[in-house]
C-alpha cells in the first residue's frame, strides 16, 4: 500500500480539476476500468484514483468513497466524500436490471396496473403506495429517498 509521502513524491494532484500529474510524464489520463473508475498504476499496483485523492488530501486511504454527483470519473475533491458501503449504495443511479421503470424505487405493478413506490433501508422494505401517474410516483420516491437516505439520497 502506497503512503501519502510516496504518492506526493511521484504525483501532483489538482483538487479543482480532479486529475493527477506524474512529475516525470505529465497529466494522467487513464481510461475508465470496467466499472467506470479511473485507475492509476503505481509501482505495479493499480489504485482507484478517487481513493488516491483521499490519501493525497488527508493522509488516509478510506475503504469507501462516494462520488457525490454520481460521475465515477469526476475526482475533484469537492465531489468526493468518505462513506460506508451502505451510504455509497444509497447514492447509486437506478439499476435498469432491477426495475420496470427508469426511476429509482419505482416499479410497475402488473396486477394493479399502477406505479409502486418502495425503498429498502437496512434490510427493511418500506412501501409508499401505488400511483396511477408515473410522475407522481417519482415525486413520492424522491421524498422517500430524502427521508431514508439523507445527504446520500439520489434525487
Amino acid at each position: 500500500m502506497i503512503t501519502q509521502t510516496e504518492l506526493k513524491e511521484q504525483f501532483m494532484y489538482d483538487p479543482n480539476v480532479g486529475l493527477f500529474m506524474r512529475y516525470k510524464d505529465g497529466w494522467v489520463f487513464d481510461k475508465p476500468d470496467e466499472r467506470g473508475y479511473i485507475r492509476i498504476k503505481i509501482d505495479g499496483v493499480r489504485y482507484r484514483a478517487h481513493r488516491l485523492v483521499f490519501l493525497w488530501m488527508t493522509g488516509e486511504m478510506p475503504k469507501n468513497v462516494d462520488h457525490i454527483n454520481g460521475i465515477k470519473t469526476d475526482n475533484t475533491w469537492d465531489n468526493l466524500r468518505e462513506c460506508t458501503q451502505s451510504e455509497n449504495c444509497r447514492n447509486r443511479k437506478v439499476n435498469e436490471h432491477f426495475t420496470t421503470s427508469d426511476i429509482k424505487n419505482v416499479t410497475w405493478n402488473n396486477t394493479t396496473k399502477n406505479w409502486q413506490v418502495q425503498i429498502v433501508e437496512d434490510g427493511k422494505t418500506y412501501y409508499y403506495g401505488q400511483y396511477y401517474y408515473k410522475h407522481i410516483a417519482e415525486l413520492v420516491a424522491i421524498g422517500a429517498r430524502v427521508k431514508h437516505h439523507g445527504e446520500f439520497a439520489r434525487i
